[in-house]
């Protein structure tokens, strides 16, 4: 019976012993790094995490987002734009919100960049989204963090129309 037992802990502990001095793996299979504008047709799911690094991101098609969703914007990606050939959806639910946040929120898609709480997300810490074509809408989307931009604002429709119901704004400039 010992020898079984010591048998069967053999494995564990081998396994404790090699792995020591390394960090634990984090799954982020549910990044997406967004480098460039959107100029086809283009969904984001609410199983993944959205960075944008792209600077100023041109939204210059649909892009429809979905419920659950989250979207941070790195120091090099401060912002979005919707063109004139633009639209931006994002239709999320109470119970599960679309979010725009920095890419230091870890409440919000986890540690995306892995400086395990060393940084905390503040005011202003993405510029804002920025709409100059009609019929973008949000509803049910929490926009955190943002307003860094030359104007005082997270979200902006720039002499156009469009629509935002059941949102929170909170921790942004303006």
């Amino acid at each position: 019976m010992k020898k079984n037992f010591l048998l069967m802990l053999l494995p564990v502990l081998s396994l404790l012993l090699c792995c020591d001095d390394e960090e634990p793996q984090e799954i982020t299979d549910n990044i997406v790094e967004i480098t460039e504008d959107i100029s086809v047709p283009t969904t984001w799911d609410g199983d993944s995490v959205y960075v944008i690094r792209a600077y100023d991101l041109w939204v210059n098609s649909t892009l429809t987002i979905e419920a659950g969703t989250v979207i941070k914007f790195t120091d090099d990606g401060p912002g979005m734009a919707v063109g004139t050939g633009g639209s931006l959806l994002a239709n999320g639910t109470s119970s599960d919100p679309i979010i725009f946040t920095s890419f230091k929120d870890d409440d919000h898609g986890g540690d995306s960049n892995k400086d395990e709480d060393a940084t905390a997300p503040v005011v202003r810490d993405w510029g804002m989204i920025w709409i100059e074509a009609n019929g973008s809408g949000f509803s049910h989307c929490h926009f955190c963090f943002g307003g860094s931009s030359s104007y005082p604002s997270t979200l902006l429709f720039y002499g156009v129309r469009g629509s935002v119901r059941n949102s929170v704004f909170a921790h942004n400039r303006g």
